[in-house]
């Protein structure tokens, strides 16, 4: 079966930017491909309208023009987030409208979060594929092939729709060894598509790149932080590829596809020590000469310097620390259980190895007040690390922080509940990165705005940092 995998453009106001890399459908379209089926990508967060284009118009005349070439059984679109569901739903109404026949399937964090809402409210879409879907993708097209709605009961984790209604069916398993899943398809996409002018980043190496790789060795994450909502889409327990499997797909890219940067896109990438040192060893074992950076920070609790060492003598050049808050208390009250002498004790070792540095906090919080975020303030002082980035904190649905500000009143916009399956919520701070979306109990905005500009202004502190404005 001929299957187009679409991933939306990029939201408004980041238009000027490269189109991110789309991982998820590049591991499905490789478990497509190993079942037999054509699978094609079409990434619309490559294409850019021009001044005079309508920006609707334009990108939906892209869609149209893959359909006719395509000829697609099945269309599959990937939502990363709530905000990005309401151009997700335009695309699928577009689609729809053309093709009435066409099955349309959606999958990402938002869509596993509403599935009964989605299917129930809008005839867009037939099909919401819940959480990891690489087995849940292979059995749905099975059960459209057979041409059976009844096989449909069989298919694991998946929602649609009978009689007007949402059927959701069970999870029988997540993915529990990743190293039977095909390598993504990376001769799906074009890599030149996605360079940028890279040359102002940290690269003790003098390597040639415009481009961070993204690379996922594990899925899921163990922990329980209020803010996060990845458990609904990956589960609660950790799953790793083996070492030699993630350096296979590193070297593939790195001397067939000219790559030389990458980064580990894994929630925690050093949760497990053995997992991250075997990385290491395979990158020096084969000798790659490369450069790469732990894009989605690293867990601090699980670090030491063995760790660390190892990192920097494989090539890792940058690291972000995923603080997430300054004050000892907050961090609890988060669910961020790390130590603060765990804290300095990883900044210290990644300035011995000479790795470059940014650290990641988040303010905001119901529980902030001027004393918690002076005491971030006097932890970005103390350690003393490259980049400093504080981040307006958003309570995204199904993150026990979106029930906690529901319940007590703290969204500054009012929304309907009812709409939030079709992204009735507005969480966007892109246009406005100044922009709060709760109040703390015991804040007032003009407290917050403050501490705003305070952190703006410590966001580069060493002389590394300010000769190579490193971007985040």
């Amino acid at each position: 079966m001929n299957i187009l995998l679409i991933s939306p453009p990029k939201l408004e106001g980041l238009k000027e930017s490269k189109g991110t890399i789309p991982v998820p459908l590049l591991h499905l379209a490789a478990v497509l491909r190993r079942d037999g089926h054509a699978p094609s990508i079409l990434d619309l967060s490559i294409y850019y309208p021009g001044p005079r284009d309508d920006p609707t118009v334009f990108y939906l005349d892209i869609v149209r023009r893959s359909l006719r070439a395509i000829e697609p059984g099945m269309v599959g679109i990937n939502c990363f987030t709530t905000i990005h569901f309401p151009v997700v739903l335009e695309l699928a109404e577009t689609i729809k409208a053309a093709s009435p026949g066409m099955p349309i399937a959606v999958g990402g964090a938002h869509p596993s979060l509403f599935p009964r809402e989605i299917l129930e409210k809008s005839t867009a879409f037939d099909y919401v594929a819940i959480g990891e879907a690489e087995d849940s993708i292979i059995e749905l097209v099975t059960a459209l092939q057979a041409g059976n709605r009844e096989h449909l009961d069989h298919v694991q984790s998946i929602a649609f729709r009978r009689d007007g209604h949402a059927v959701i069916t069970a999870r029988r398993s997540f993915l529990s060894n990743l190293d039977e899943l095909p390598e993504p398809a990376w001769d799906m996409i074009s890599l030149p598509d996605y360079y940028a002018d890279h040359s102002h980043w940290y690269n003790p190496k003098g390597l040639a790149f415009h481009l961070s790789v993204p690379i996922l060795s594990s899925r899921s994450c163990p922990f329980t932080c209020n803010f996060c909502s990845i458990y609904t889409t990956m589960g609660r327990k950790l799953r790793m590829r083996s070492p030699g499997k993630v350096v296979d797909e590193i070297q593939m890219l790195h001397q067939e596809r000219g790559q030389n940067y990458f980064g580990f896109i894994d929630d925690n990438v050093n949760v497990n020590k053995k997992h991250i040192l075997g990385i290491c060893d395979e990158i020096v074992r084969r000798g790659l000469n490369i450069e790469w950076e732990t894009t989605c920070g690293t867990y601090l609790g699980a670090l030491d310097d063995e760790i660390v060492a190892a990192m920097a003598g494989a090539g890792c050049v940058f690291a972000r620390l995923p603080i997430e808050h300054g004050n000892d208390q907050m961090r609890i009250v988060i669910g961020k259980k790390l130590p603060r002498e765990k804290i300095f004790a990883a900044a210290e070792s990644f300035k011995r190895h000479r790795i470059f540095t940014s650290s990641m906090y988040i303010m905001g919080f119901p529980e902030d007040t001027a004393e918690t975020l002076e005491d971030t303030r006097q932890m970005i002082l103390d350690l003393q690390l490259d980049l400093n980035y504080v981040f307006n904190i958003i309570p995204f649905p199904g993150t026990r922080l979106f029930e906690q500000a529901s319940r007590d009143g703290l969204f500054l916009e009012s929304f309907d509940p009812d709409q939030l399956w079709r992204g009735g919520i507005n969480l966007d701070p892109v246009q406005d990165e100044t922009r709060f979306f709760i109040k703390p109990y015991q804040m007032e905005l003009d407290a917050l705005h403050y501490y705003r500009r305070v952190f703006d202004s410590l966001q580069v502190l060493s002389h590394r940092a300010k000769s190579m404005n490193k971007a985040a």
